[in-house]
């Protein structure tokens, strides 16, 4: 065993100052690839919905009016994050960006229960699937710092009927 040198307290002293700081840059880092992560499970999963609703088939009805497949379309590759009904909203607009409403002057969107029938729907019409969740971290010391964080994504998209 060799004798203890006078710096040898001065290094454990230097490491108990430094390793709180170092980690929690590094659970930081952790923290924030895993916010980034979800960011973008949340953009592919909003593409995902309105790629489908687009798509050519369904029966009897085309896909762009079946919203429980839109949904199920949209959590179908989703990992970090678990998405209810209410985290999806599916609505339509006339392609200027006024909500798209049936003949009665009611909206037509999957939320309120006015379900999209296909007639009302023209080529000139865009498909909305708004997603959204809230991010809380998994370590407590940087959730401090962070707190709960809102992540949201809109694709939009337009509808062709095969029509001009």
């Amino acid at each position: 065993m060799r004798p203890l040198r006078r710096d040898d307290g001065a290094t454990v002293v230097e490491m108990a100052l430094i390793l709180p700081l170092l980690l929690l840059v590094i659970l930081g880092v952790v923290e924030f690839g895993r916010a980034i992560a979800i960011e973008n499970e949340l953009e592919s999963a909003s593409r995902d919905g309105v790629r489908f609703a687009t798509s050519a088939g369904g029966t009897p009805d085309p896909h762009y009016v079946d919203c429980a497949a839109i949904r199920d379309a949209t959590r179908a590759r989703l990992t970090f994050v678990t998405l209810a009904d209410s985290d999806i909203d599916i609505t339509y607009d006339d392609g200027a960006g006024n909500p798209l409403v049936d003949s009665f002057g009611n909206v037509v969107d999957c939320q309120t229960g006015t379900t999209p029938y296909p007639d009302i729907i023209t080529s000139s019409t865009r498909i909305i699937v708004t997603v959204r969740t809230s991010y809380t971290g998994i370590t407590p010391l940087v959730t401090q710092f962070i707190g709960t964080i809102n992540a949201d994504s809109v694709s939009r998209r337009t509808i062709f009927r095969g029509e001009l």
